[in-house]
């Protein structure tokens, strides 16, 4: 049994070291950041020394191994008596059912998919999902929940998305093939995308080198065999040509990213740099995630235009009626009654532009 705060994080590594020297890694462990999220409400953020400084515990030399384990050690400790006191739990699974019970928002980890639309029922689908999660789940970034998105799924499409997807960041932590295939389910087409595109996986350690991204590919490609679903080779395109990469780059600088230098190739590719690509895959299984597969979904979509040929006002009684009379009577007290000509003239011309045009 392992404990960790921020335990993905952790874990990852492990996990991609124990491959490395060929260890089995088939540890249970406990997370103790949502943990300390269900239990300390009151705290804005629940980095380990704040945890520390919130229960009153010596001070420590934080990111060093040694100290971190320690204090993590005793504020576990403080934890399991809090959560057999104040919530009756007692054993993992009960942890798992409170903190699943006490979901927010704010605090999950979020994941990116790909929302295609399908029909016109799906693109109001997406406007909808769109406005809720600019108006009442925005948190640093909108944010769609899930079971919003099952609410108002119909015509809609949903693609796996790239390494920072549900999908990739479970097989990438080496999630049981059970677990995948359910989350894998989810969706209604899986994604594989260039290896360089996650080149930033490899620099940070999360993974161990390139033949293990490809590695990860090919677990989607079986997963998609496995339920019978498509699997399509993407871009993750942000530009168009590879020189673009600069205004991204620029883009990110301002934003803060420390890696905003080391651009990922994000660019629109050819039919034929795709199937090079995944020519590991075979020619046969090239074509199928490369051409095939993506015809095949982007058939599923009817044509639609996202904003309808037209002018929409809105109807409103009495409205051209009103702004014309508020607009002389407003004029008339600047330029007095008559009205000269040439504001006379002009005032006609924006009035019926205007009310023309609603």
């Amino acid at each position: 049994m392992l404990v960790a705060h921020n335990a993905s994080f952790d874990v990852g590594f492990l996990k991609v070291w124990s491959q490395i020297y060929g260890l089995k890694f088939a540890y249970t462990y406990i997370d103790t950041l949502p943990i300390s999220r269900f239990l300390f409400k009151d705290l804005k953020k629940h980095k380990l020394d704040t945890i520390a400084k919130h229960l009153n515990l010596p001070a420590f030399s934080h990111h060093r191994a040694s100290d971190d384990s320690k204090v993590l050690c005793e504020i576990f400790k403080i934890m399991q008596e809090r959560l057999k006191a104040e919530h009756k739990i007692e054993n993992i699974s009960k942890i798992n059912e409170a903190i699943a019970g006490d979901f927010n928002y704010k605090t999950a980890r979020p994941a990116h998919q790909i929302i295609l639309v399908k029909n016109y029922e799906g693109l109001k689908n997406l406007y909808r999902l769109i406005s809720i999660s600019h108006l009442e789940h925005y948190y640093k970034r909108p944010r769609i929940l899930k079971s919003l998105l099952l609410q108002h799924q119909d015509g809609l499409i949903l693609g796996t998305a790239c390494d920072a997807g549900e999908l990739h960041t479970a097989v990438r932590e080496g999630r049981p093939f059970d677990e995948l295939i359910k989350i894998a389910d989810f969706y209604d087409f899986l994604e594989i995308q260039p290896v360089a595109n996650a080149a930033h996986l490899v620099r940070s350690g999360q993974v161990e080198n390139e033949d293990k991204l490809r590695q990860i590919n090919k677990t989607i490609v079986s997963l998609g065999q496995k339920i019978k679903k498509p699997v399509v080779a993407t871009g993750d395109v942000h530009f168009l040509n590879p020189e673009d990469e600069v205004y991204r780059r620029i883009i990110m600088s301002g934003q803060g990213y420390a890696d905003a230098e080391e651009q990922a190739p994000l660019y629109l590719r050819t039919t034929e740099d795709m199937l090079q690509e995944f020519s590991y895959l075979g020619q046969e299984k090239a074509f199928e995630v490369v051409v095939k597969n993506t015809n095949l979904v982007a058939d599923m979509c009817e044509e639609i235009r996202p904003v309808p040929q037209g002018n929409f006002p809105p109807s409103m009684d009495r409205a051209p009626e009103d702004l014309e009379e508020m607009s002389r009577q407003r004029a008339q007290e600047i330029y007095g009654s008559p009205l000269p000509d040439i504001v006379r003239e002009r005032l006609d011309k924006e009035l019926s532009s205007v009310i023309g045009h609603g």
